[in-house]
């Protein structure tokens, strides 16, 4: 499912244990975007934050891990907390990327379910030449 709000475009995949996308993953990416949004004026260009939060809306209790950055925010539903974003990066790559790159790294489960937001192009640019 893709779709967009405040200049910000949102991709999510169904949850594997429900066949749907996740709307708790997708309320947390958002509530997510907005605090992004509003510390983009007191942040330098490379910050970027990465957590954990637990999601109650299916009955699942599923933990959710995040990493955020001025450019793009990944989540990814159903995982461990100790589990390795770069390589959760990687399946969101697989499965996200418009221009194919990326792949799973073999022998690691994939997440339950997973939202993108990702800035503009444009937005994106202007933050890189502001950090020059």
């Amino acid at each position: 499912m893709i779709w967009t709000k405040n200049k910000q475009t949102f991709a999510a995949t169904q949850c594997l244990k429900t066949g749907k996308p996740c709307p708790a993953l997708a309320r947390m990416v958002d509530r997510l975007a907005t605090a992004m949004s509003s510390a983009r004026s007191v942040t330098a260009a490379d910050f970027e934050i990465e957590g954990s939060a637990q999601l109650f809306h299916c009955g699942q209790d599923c933990t959710a891990l995040y990493r955020a950055n001025h450019a793009r925010i990944r989540m990814y539903a159903g995982v461990a907390e100790t589990t390795d974003l770069d390589v959760m990066g990687r399946y969101a790559d697989a499965m996200m990327d418009p221009e194919g790159r990326g792949f799973p790294a073999p022998g690691i489960a994939p997440p339950c379910a997973m939202v993108e937001a990702r800035l503009p192009r444009a937005e994106q640019e202007n933050t890189a030449q502001a950090a020059v």
